[in-house]
């Protein structure tokens, strides 16, 4: 059949964007600054925090069943030992800082939001109270950078964990960003901290359009700040890698957004399409060009190897008429959601992966879509480079494809 090769040039860049102005000079009508409290965070250096993950807490409002709230020592930046504890024993701290629950959010007040989506409670008894927004409970790193530099007045968050990365921005930045949709929408004057704005493009068009997404937001990069109320979402499932809001944004994309990017394909139009959605450094497969030409043999093929705001529409009309998604374990994988209905995706998964957190991130999100995933073990490690078979991935290409044509 012969592959055709299309290079998108541009990248995602994960840049964490400075604020170089004092908020209110950005905008005095979204930004109404405070004054910065006088306070210092402990040294990095064997504090003792409690970490109360506000999903579980909300887990534990439903009698759910969550995992304990511990209280933990580090060293330097990295979780030494953590011992648990009953939330009942927290109970006091808790309510000091929680205003009040308002549906799959809760309201915080006075606290410090950090870069790395750690939120601090100055506490007199305890030095201070660590609370991780969603998931990543003992998995995330600790990093103070000394006092907080500015005061927000009230601001909502969706500051989260490798929320600069492409995958984490579609599976959970935007499904908190639908979650915060009312807030935003209620009171126009409520600002909204991101990692960073360089995706804010995926609001732009994924979400309703009645919020100036790009208008209302904060990055945060490297720094703290105060703030005397605090919107925060919660996941609504507790202890799982991927956002079921997922889910709900795969159906708001086929329902409204496809049929607006989907080319027109005759009736007699019976090409088989392959995407295959290219690494350049980790997990890039060295015999790719290898691949790619054995694969036109039984498929068309298009390759992208990066999206960014000026081709991200390109991209999502050809995936919006493919027929398989390929491509090595990483963030573009996470373009399945733009698949159409009964595509298949097929991972190229290194051999070498220790298990890593979010390895089988995946196995989850296609079935959450609706979509049948085939994984397939490649030489390579999680930070080197893979090396495919190409012989079993045709054979499991021309498998699907005939499987499509039955």
């Amino acid at each position: 059949m012969g592959a055709c090769m299309i290079r998108y040039s541009g990248s995602v860049l994960v840049l964490l964007v400075a604020l170089v102005m004092h908020p209110s000079t950005v905008s005095a009508r979204v930004f109404s600054s405070c004054k910065v409290p006088s306070m210092k965070l402990p040294s990095t250096v064997n504090p003792s925090f409690v970490i109360m993950n506000l999903t579980d807490t909300l887990c534990r409002q439903a009698a759910a069943s969550c995992p304990e709230t511990s209280e933990c020592t580090y060293e330097r930046t990295e979780m030494a030992s953590c011992v648990p504890r009953k939330v009942s024993e927290f109970q006091e701290l808790w309510e000091e800082s929680l205003e009040k629950y308002r549906g799959d959010v809760a309201i915080l007040k006075n606290v410090i939001q950090t870069s790395q989506a750690h939120v601090f409670v100055p506490h007199s008894s305890k030095s201070v109270m660590l609370m991780v927004p969603g998931g990543c409970t003992h998995r995330c790193p600790l990093q103070l950078h000394g006092s907080p530099t500015m005061c927000l007045e009230r601001a909502a968050t969706t500051v989260f964990p490798f929320g600069s990365n492409f995958f984490h921005w579609i599976v959970d930045v935007l499904p908190r960003l639908m979650q915060l949709t009312p807030f935003l929408q209620q009171d126009t004057t409520l600002p909204l901290l991101v990692n960073s704005r360089q995706l804010m493009y995926l609001a732009e068009f994924l979400l309703p359009k009645e919020v100036d997404w790009h208008e209302r937001t904060l990055s945060l990069s490297r720094r703290m700040v105060y703030l005397q109320s605090l919107v925060v979402p919660l996941s609504p499932v507790c202890s799982e890698s991927v956002h079921p809001g997922a889910k709900w944004l795969r159906q708001r994309y086929l329902s409204v957004l496809m049929p607006t990017v989907q080319p027109k394909r005759a009736a007699s139009d019976s090409r088989f399409i392959t995407a295959f959605v290219s690494r350049l450094k980790t997990r890039a497969v060295s015999n790719e060009g290898e691949l790619i030409s054995s694969l036109g043999n039984v498929s068309l093929v298009w390759k992208f190897e990066s999206m960014a705001a000026s081709n991200f529409k390109g991209i999502l009309r050809q995936l919006s008429i493919s027929d398989v998604l390929m491509g090595p374990h990483g963030a573009g994988l996470t373009t399945l959601l733009f698949l159409p209905p009964g595509a298949t995706v097929v991972e190229l998964r290194p051999a070498k992966h220790s298990n890593r957190y979010g390895i089988g991130s995946y196995d989850q999100l296609a079935p959450l879509s609706g979509l049948k995933i085939h994984v397939v073990t490649c030489a390579g490690s999680f930070y080197g480079q893979l090396v495919a078979d190409v012989g079993k991935v045709v054979d499991l290409v021309s498998t699907i494809h005939a499987e499509r044509r039955a």
